[in-house]
């Protein structure tokens, strides 16, 4: 059997190679059936579609759509926030000139 994170590319071969990321989950198998889910390919280092390598864990893991939404959110709330501050702002300013051109004149 392979240890995990080693790779065989076939049933015979007695050559083993150190995996570069890892999803190569070692044992009897060889080929992509070595791999963990979500990675395929030689030595596992090819992300299925929808899937990425995360660089955290060094495994190709599924995309999710939960967190899609947080980037955008977080831009739109910026930008309200700096809406109204600047209108706060404005209103100061005028407020401080009206004031100030009543003592002026």
């Amino acid at each position: 059997a392979v240890k995990k994170g080693f790779y065989r590319f076939t049933p015979n071969s007695e050559q083993v190679y150190l995996c570069s990321t890892n999803d190569c989950q070692g044992g009897n198998s060889t080929g992509g059936r070595q791999c963990r889910e979500g990675s395929t390919g030689p030595l596992c280092s090819v992300c299925l579609p929808k899937h990425f390598l995360r660089d955290s864990t060094n495994q190709c893991e599924k995309c999710s759509v939960a967190n899609a939404w947080l980037g955008p959110l977080i831009m739109v709330i910026v930008l309200v926030v700096t809406v109204v501050v600047l209108r706060a702002k404005k209103n100061a300013i005028l407020k401080a000139v009206e004031t100030h051109q009543q003592r002026i004149q």
